[in-house]
């Protein structure tokens, strides 16, 4: 009987042990922490288009897209693992209007010039672009890379920092909340190239003074940059007027006919030496009214100096000049690799064009051959360079040969026999009177 109770005591025991060592309830029971994903918002970043100080900003958009990077395993103590971007986040485009305002180019202003240097022979236009997170949500604290590429139009635009793929980590950070760790967005910071390695502890992420113009270097990953930078190269063309000859009429006008193609969203500016609104003379076969509204330019882009012709939406300008001998059009802006024709309206003149600077047609892979002279029109299909056309017309006639008078010859036979007329006349007076 004592064993038996013996027994029930140490039974009872051990239950109240194992009593005292559960939980007085569920609630008081440990909770798995987890953290609630955030979402990203927008970072924005700079678009730099480079141009000669006299050009007009082109009408012209730069497109973007975004991929996942690719995950980095850290190697040591002093980096950090980089994730594998994820979700789907959007980017928009830079977009330039024609003629939109432009900053000049100076001393160190990390665009215009040779690496940055700054150039007073430049300016440059700014837009921007977003990268939009909106839509993506971060499980974890840590570093999220992705590439962004930039799609540069063709033709005259051409990529001044490159490369044109480049890494943009998102960081997200462990904050706390009073007694709740939560999850933020600390940063979103794009480098100058595609980095594959894990990110290191001791990087500097802050801003700069001026993040727009100013790289710092981070770690031996590449530098940190806020800003695409493209040039838009632009070349002038110019045409004169001469008329040679005996018979050439130095006060007639001829007329001219430029047209220019693959010049998408530009604008020229048109200069030189011409008469605004011309007068019909009597060697001039056009009218009036015809030639001054040709020549007297309709501002395309007001907010401009000078007066522009703007293309088309299929990137082309046609317009008609007239000029006089010894005038002259230029047209300053045109986009490198526009294609351009100048034709001269038929007259009874022999025409002969000499080309300065760009004198073969073709593209730039191909320079073609020379363009001929002796013709009425001249065209190019790849224009390269700053280029004149000096047109000249001839027109000759020559004196008729055989039996011809001077002048001067029945004039004074004309006064002698004038004078023996008058000499009998006075003579038989004298008789008269004598009788």
């Amino acid at each position: 009987m004592k064993m038996h109770r013996l027994f029930a005591g140490m039974a009872a025991a051990v239950l109240a042990a194992g009593m005292m060592a559960l939980p007085a309830s569920a609630s008081e029971a440990p909770q798995q922490f987890n953290y609630t994903a955030v979402t990203g918002g927008t970072a924005q970043y700079s678009k730099y288009l480079v141009m000669d100080s006299d050009a007009v900003c082109p009408a012209v958009s730069f497109s973007y897209s975004i991929a996942v990077g690719a995950a980095a395993k850290a190697t040591d103590s002093d980096h950090i693992d980089v994730y594998a971007g994820i979700g789907t986040p959007t980017v928009g485009t830079a977009t330039f209007a024609q003629g939109a305002a432009t900053t000049a180019g100076a001393e160190g202003d990390g665009i215009t010039g040779a690496s940055g240097a700054g150039s007073a022979d430049e300016k440059y236009a700014t837009s921007t672009f977003t990268v939009d997170f909106s839509s993506v949500s971060f499980p974890e604290p840590g570093v999220y890379r992705y590439v962004i590429t930039e799609t540069t139009p063709t033709g005259a635009f051409s990529a001044r920092s490159t490369p044109l793929a480049r890494t943009l980590d998102v960081y997200v950070k462990d904050v706390l909340d009073g007694t709740t760790h939560k999850l933020a967005v600390d940063s979103y910071v794009m480098y100058d190239k595609v980095i594959d390695t894990a990110f290191a502890k001791t990087n500097t992420i802050s801003a700069e003074a001026d993040p727009n113009t100013t790289t710092y270097t981070v770690s031996t990953t590449g530098n940190k940059t806020t800003a695409y930078v493209n040039d838009y190269s632009t070349v002038d063309l110019g045409f004169s007027k001469a008329v040679d000859g005996n018979q050439a009429s130095r006060d007639k006008f001829f007329k001219f006919t430029v047209t220019i193609t693959n010049a998408p969203g530009a604008a020229v500016t048109v200069g030189g030496n011409y008469t605004a609104a011309p007068t019909k003379n009597s060697a001039t076969e056009y009218t009036t009214a015809v030639m001054t509204a040709a020549n007297t330019i309709t501002d395309a882009v007001a907010d401009v100096d000078g007066l522009q012709l703007a293309a088309d939406s299929n990137g082309t300008i046609t317009h008609d000049f007239y000029l006089q001998n010894g005038q002259s059009i230029t047209l300053t802006g045109l986009p490198k690799g526009a294609s351009y024709t100048i034709t001269e309206d038929k007259e009874d003149y022999v025409p002969s064009v000499a080309l300065t600077g760009d004198t073969k047609t073709g593209d730039a892979a191909d320079e073609g051959t020379a363009i001929a002279t002796n013709s009425a029109t001249i065209t190019d299909t790849y224009l390269k360079e700053d280029t004149t056309a000096a047109f000249t017309n001839t027109r000759q006639g020559t004196i008729p040969t055989g039996v011809v008078i001077p002048t001067a010859v029945p004039v004074a036979a004309g006064a002698a026999l004038l004078g023996g007329v008058i000499v009998i006349t006075v003579k038989r007076n004298r008789r008269k009177t004598e009788e």
